[in-house]
């Protein structure tokens, strides 16, 4: 009983390994399916750590302009990244 329970456990954690990598270099794409996420979902990615999020973010966010009342207020504050192509992205999408 008790291999069976280890092989069984293993077997989960394998088929668990990888479950967000749905690209084939094995990168998760939070912009996957950037035309279905909400503006506030969209919002959220503008503080993340990478840098080519957060310019990705501000590109798909020029994008949103039913929501211009919260979509330029976050554009501005990107464009005060340090990151250069962060700023680019959100003077291209202003």
């Amino acid at each position: 009983m008790r291999p069976l329970l280890c092989v069984m456990l293993a077997c989960s954690l394998l088929a668990g390994c990888g479950a967000r990598s749905d690209s084939p270099s094995g990168n998760y794409d939070p912009f996957e399916n950037a035309a279905a996420m909400s503006t506030s979902d969209i919002a959220f990615l503008i503080d993340n750590a990478d840098p080519s999020i957060r310019a990705r973010a501000a590109y798909f966010l020029g994008e949103r302009e039913a929501d211009a009342a919260q979509v330029v207020p976050l554009l501005m504050v990107a464009l005060r990244d340090k990151n250069v192509e962060v700023r680019r992205a959100a003077a291209a999408s202003l």
